[in-house]
């Protein structure tokens, strides 16, 4: 918005800062130079297969269980994988302090 309002001033013949129009909107400057990053996540399905062959199989393991019997990085497991929704995985996870909090409280 500030930028073609920018442009357009500039058309008219009118020298006004980007700075002077973000004030005079009360718009920070940081939103006019924002540029968002449109990359993908990565998930390389040779290490998500066996992590979520281990997870289905014992879904009480967590990340770092998983990680120690794969033999890898804790960080790779942790990092986010595709998987579907599950009551357990809110966010389509391991298990979250709040699931982990309920079965707890039901003893």
């Amino acid at each position: 918005m500030i930028r073609t309002l920018w442009q357009g001033l500039i058309d008219d013949g009118l020298k006004v800062s980007i700075a002077q129009l973000c004030a005079w909107f009360g718009v920070p400057r940081r939103t006019v130079y924002y540029r968002p990053t449109n990359s993908a996540p990565r998930v390389n399905p040779e290490l998500a297969a066996p992590i979520r062959k281990m997870i289905d199989g014992e879904p009480s393991f967590g990340y770092r269980t998983v990680a120690w019997l794969l033999g890898m990085n804790k960080n790779t497991v942790q990092r986010p994988q595709p998987w579907p929704s599950d009551p357990w995985r809110p966010h389509g996870s391991f298990r979250s302090k709040t699931a982990w909090s309920s079965v707890s409280s039901e003893r």
